[in-house]
């Protein structure tokens, strides 16, 4: 219990000064089965794609521009958005 509260403390007192990323890894192929078989399907390749859809889809993209700075600044504010546009920043996600 103390430790957990000795983390709480140091977010308090500390909070973070960059933005987060997230990374999802899916792989591409399942846990070794006993006899060898994985998951080659097409359907992991479809699951795949519908993945990077749906993050770049423009209700993610427009609950990210919505999401404040650690400044309370709203990240559609930032200059980086402000003079470049969101299709500028729709263009630059990376999916693979």
């Amino acid at each position: 219990l103390a430790a957990v509260l000795a983390v709480a403390g140091v977010f308090t007192a500390m909070p973070a000064q960059y933005p987060a990323q997230v990374r999802i890894l899916v792989s591409s192929k399942g846990d070794a089965k006993v006899f060898g078989e994985g998951n080659d399907e097409p359907d992991f390749l479809l699951f795949k794609a519908n993945m990077a859809a749906m993050i770049k889809s423009q209700m993610v993209v427009q609950a990210a521009l919505n999401q404040k700075t650690n400044t309370g600044k709203e990240v559609k504010d930032l200059a980086l958005i402000r003079d470049n546009g969101v299709d500028w920043l729709e263009a630059r996600l990376i999916t693979h």
